[in-house]
């Protein structure tokens, strides 16, 4: 059809998809891109004190600005001084707006956010 474009210039015209069509694993990348693109999901890395409360207290902030933590890694061995860990977080977010202030609340209690 792109290389007929001027054929079809002006008329309706529908794309079937069925499942022998789909690539799931495409469509799943499409889809996660999207999300990434408009702050609806983003991915950033926090450096806390490595002892009790720091986690508790870094999701505190992204619970009360109403996001949702979809994925955190805890790395300890990571390249960080010793007491220190770094934190790989995935959050799903309302937009960019609401991802930045999410960062900006950590960044203002005092953690290092990369």
């Amino acid at each position: 059809m792109i290389e007929q474009k001027e054929r079809f210039k002006g008329k309706r015209i529908v794309l079937v998809v069925s499942g022998g069509n789909i690539d799931f694993t495409l469509v799943d990348r499409i889809i996660n891109k999207g999300l990434v693109s408009g702050g609806r999901v983003g991915m950033f890395n926090v450096i806390v004190d490595d002892v009790p409360g720091s986690l508790h207290k870094l999701t505190g902030i992204i619970v009360a600005h109403g996001a949702n933590i979809i994925n955190l890694v805890n790395d300890r061995l990571a390249d960080v001084p010793i007491g220190r860990a770094l934190l790989r977080l995935t959050v799903e977010a309302k937009g960019l707006q609401h991802l930045n202030e999410i960062k900006t609340a950590i960044k203002e209690l005092g953690f290092d956010i990369k």
